[in-house]
C-alpha cells in the first residue's frame, strides 16, 4: 500500500495486524516481530523522503 501512494492505510493494517496478533498469539512471537520491524522500516522511509523533499 505503501507503493501505491497510500502509507496511512499501510501503517493502519500493520497496526490492526500487530494488534490481532497480539491478541491471538503472542507479542513475542516471530510474526509480531516482523510486523513491528516493517512497522519501523516504513516509519523511516518515510521520515528519509520527507528529509530529501526538504533538501
Amino acid at each position: 500500500m505503501t507503493e501505491l501512494q497510500e502509507p496511512e492505510r499501510a501503517m493502519a493494517a500493520l497496526r490492526k495486524l500487530a494488534q490481532t496478533i497480539k491478541e491471538y498469539n503472542s507479542d513475542t512471537c516471530l510474526d509480531y516481530a516482523l510486523v513491528q520491524e516493517s512497522r519501523a522500516l516504513n516509519d523511516e522511509m518515510e521520515m528519509l523522503a520527507k528529509d530529501a523533499l526538504t533538501s
